[in-house]
């Protein structure tokens, strides 16, 4: 199965920009001066979870066969440049203003949050990273056993699971997050899937699934995030947050793969397009959001909160596809072309 699947590509950007429309949103809403609204900051911290999901599906497809060091080096000059880059303009600017603090700095740079009941890095939506290098420094520890690793990344899960209930602790609390279970479903999801049993009418199917169990838990007051990420990331209320929004994303990833055959043509392939960019877009929208809220507070103009994110959201995207193009890409082409360190080498080993 190709590890370039368009479903997963288009998915991929809707994914992100569920969560500009999240941070829009809320950023509209302030500089109208209204309360924030439960239901569609949950939805749009829907995009997250997908990307969780998403993760564990491509995963799946391109860590089979491949020398657990080739898999993490692939990885990590996937993942670190351009969230390094990002992160060195946020933490340049936080300096400017509150000055230094070491662990947001060794969150950001070993990727391990787990301080004092969970540190976020610098770039504040890099904890979601957090979870992705837990992931992949498991997947690439399985593929170095393949025939056991998988069974003891599973129980060594448990285990961290079974200590984060009974001993509590930030460690724990990170290795053994309820979070983790999506990239499994993702996992699974690669495994079921069978490109020559497609059917629209199943995708079509699970994709209403999803809606209608979003709509009954949200409709029945089930907000799981409204109590704050860092209540969420010490674990508090973490396992009905992959309820309510897990779940409902591991269908929506399902039932994309199910529309493969019929997603061919030019306008699916600039979707997928804009699906390459959705790291770009990830990591740099919160700088167009905040932009805007400034200029607009310069020009003491406080515009519909819809008419905020509708802009905010064109902007973020037009950004990304530039960053992608001219930054991105180019950085990841010549890092890659690079020997892995030693380090990694061992690490992998």
């Amino acid at each position: 199965m190709d590890s370039r699947l368009r479903s997963l590509q288009v998915l991929r950007f809707f994914a992100a920009l569920a969560v500009v429309w999240l941070h829009a949103w809320r950023v509209g809403r302030d500089v109208q001066g209204l309360p924030r609204e439960g239901a569609p900051l949950e939805l749009g911290h829907l995009g997250v979870h997908v990307f969780f999901v998403l993760s564990g599906v491509v995963i799946a497809l391109t860590a089979p066969g491949k020398a657990p060091r080739d898999f993490l080096w692939s990885r990590l000059t996937r993942l670190v440049p351009l969230y390094f880059l990002v992160s060195a303009y946020q933490m340049l600017t936080g300096l400017a203003v509150g000055g230094f603090t070491w662990k947001p700095l060794v969150a950001t740079v070993l990727f391990w949050p787990a301080y004092d009941g969970m540190t976020t890095p610098y770039l504040g939506i890099g904890w979601t990273l957090c979870f992705e290098m837990l992931f992949y420094v498991t997947a690439a520890a399985a593929l170095a056993r393949p025939r056991i690793g998988v069974p003891l990344a599973l129980a060594a899960y448990g285990l961290a699971w079974a200590g984060r209930m009974a001993l509590g602790g930030s460690t724990l609390q990170f290795l053994g997050h309820p979070f983790m279970l999506e990239f499994v479903a993702g996992l699974a999801i690669a495994r079921l899937h069978r490109p020559q049993a497609v059917s629209p009418a199943a995708g079509a199917l699970l994709l209403g699934v999803a809606a209608g169990l979003l709509a009954v838990m949200l409709g029945r007051g089930l907000h799981p995030m409204a109590q704050g990420l860092t209540a969420v990331l010490r674990g508090e209320g973490a396992l009905e947050v992959a309820a309510v929004l897990g779940a409902p994303a591991a269908l929506i990833v399902l039932g994309a793969l199910q529309f493969e055959p019929q997603l061919k043509g030019a306008a699916w392939a600039r979707l997928g397009h804009l699906g390459d960019a959705s790291y770009a877009l990830y990591l740099t929208h919160l700088f167009v959001v905040a932009s805007l809220q400034a200029a607009l507070s310069v020009a003491g103009w406080a515009p519909d909160a819809v008419l905020f994110t509708g802009v905010a959201m064109a902007g973020s995207v037009a950004l990304s596809l530039a960053v992608h193009a001219k930054v991105e890409r180019p950085m990841v082409r010549a890092i890659r072309g690079w020997r892995a360190p030693r380090m990694v080498l061992a690490a992998a080993g």
